[in-house]
Formats: C-alpha cells, structure tokens, sequence
C-alpha cells in the first residue's frame, strides 16, 4: 500500500506538522497501517502516554502491589512492593489472585497497597462493579493507579473474546471513580494529530515528540487516573 501524508510528513522516524489537509492515500484500500494498536511496528502511542504517567506517580513505599495481567509496571516503577498479578483464572502461576473484577471478590487474599489497571475497563461491561471490586482490593488509603482508552479503534481480539464496550472520557471516568475513590486524578492524552496517528497505527517512535507532547482536552486518546481509597 502506498501512502502519501501531507500533514505527518515522514523525517526519518519522526514524523511533523505540514500543510492542514492530514492524509491522502494513493491506494483504494483503506486499511490501517496496524490494528494492532502500534504493536508490531514499535511502541504504541497510548503505551507511551501511560508508562511516562505511571513513572510520574511511582513511590519507594514498601508494601504489597496488584497489577491485573501481570507485574511489570509494578516490579519498574515501584521496586519496593511485593508484586502480585491479577488474573480471572488460575494458570497456576506464582503470586497470583484469581479475580474476576465484573463479578466481585473471590481471592482471601488481604488487601494491597497498590492496584494498578492499565487500559482494562474498556473491555468489562458493569464499570461499576468492577470498581467497587477494585476498591474492595485495597487497604484504606490505597493508591489505584491505570488508564482507560478515549479515541481508539475498537481492539478486535478483545471484542471477539470477551468484549470492547466503552471509550471514556475525563468527565465520565471521573464520575466513575469518585463513587469508590477520593481524590481522584484524571489526565487526558492527545490531540488531533496523535489521535489520528494512533488510529492509522503509527507506533511513538513514528510520531514528532512535539506532537505526542501536545494535549489537547477535546481529543482524548488516552485517559489516565490515580485515586486514592
């Protein structure tokens, strides 16, 4: 497929601002450079957003953390907690909690410092009960640490699976939190240009810094939060 941009003119990996009109393709197949959200060419634009996000927020207390799918973020930015995943079904992996969030608390495990959930909410259809779950997770004054997505493809293999209900916005995710938090933290990611790039499948390393570094409230690409218990 050939592709001519007139607004991210390609410089190398970069790419930046030109001329107003975005995108012209060449070709009548109108298909996007990933559906993998970025993927498979580097790393995804939201990804960028919510790492930088959680490295802002990151702590030295010592503790337990839970991260849902895995431990990662937890053993790179919070050194200092035991780390433990939250899985929906038992792979007989060490340190996990099986936990569905959709239908409640179903681990004996005591309640944890930190829960981390990066872009998990979009693909659970009772947002509510599954915050309160997330909630009921943490120790009074815990830290609930993620992102949902805003401006987004709908992810294929999540919706042919279990679902992709929702995009979320700074107003509705608030309002959502502050039923099962205090002192919640929203910020939004994105503008025009980047909500575009992320929704023709451009990776960050593809992507002008000046562009991934400009935020625009109306063209939220990436919504991420810290609340407190």
């Amino acid at each position: 497929m050939n592709l001519r941009y007139t607004n991210l003119v390609k410089k190398g990996l970069a790419f930046a601002r030109a001329p107003r009109r975005l995108l012209v393709r060449e070709s009548k197949e109108m298909q996007p450079l990933s559906t993998k959200f970025g993927f498979d060419r580097g790393t995804p634009i939201d990804r960028k957003w919510i790492e930088e996000f959680i490295s802002r927020n990151s702590t030295d207390q010592p503790g337990r953390g839970l991260e849902v799918g895995g431990t990662e973020y937890l053993e790179r930015f919070f050194k200092n907690l035991k780390p433990h995943r939250l899985v929906v079904t038992d792979d007989g992996a060490p340190n996990s909690v099986v936990c569905d969030l959709e239908k409640g608390i179903t681990t004996n495990e005591p309640p944890f410092d930190i829960l981390i959930a990066t872009q998990v909410f979009n693909f659970i259809f009772d947002t509510r009960a599954s915050l309160r779950t997330a909630s009921s997770l943490l120790k009074p004054g815990g830290l609930f640490i993620g992102s949902v997505g805003g401006i987004s493809q709908i992810s294929r293999y999540d919706a042919d699976r279990w679902g992709h209900f929702y995009s979320f916005t700074n107003q509705s995710w608030t309002r959502h939190l502050r039923e099962n938090f205090s002192d919640a933290q929203v910020s939004s990611f994105g503008n025009v240009d980047s909500a575009c790039a992320y929704l023709t499948g451009m990776c960050a390393e593809e992507v002008d810094k000046s562009i991934l570094g400009f935020h625009d409230p109306d063209y939220p690409v990436t919504i991420c939060f810290i609340a407190r218990k």
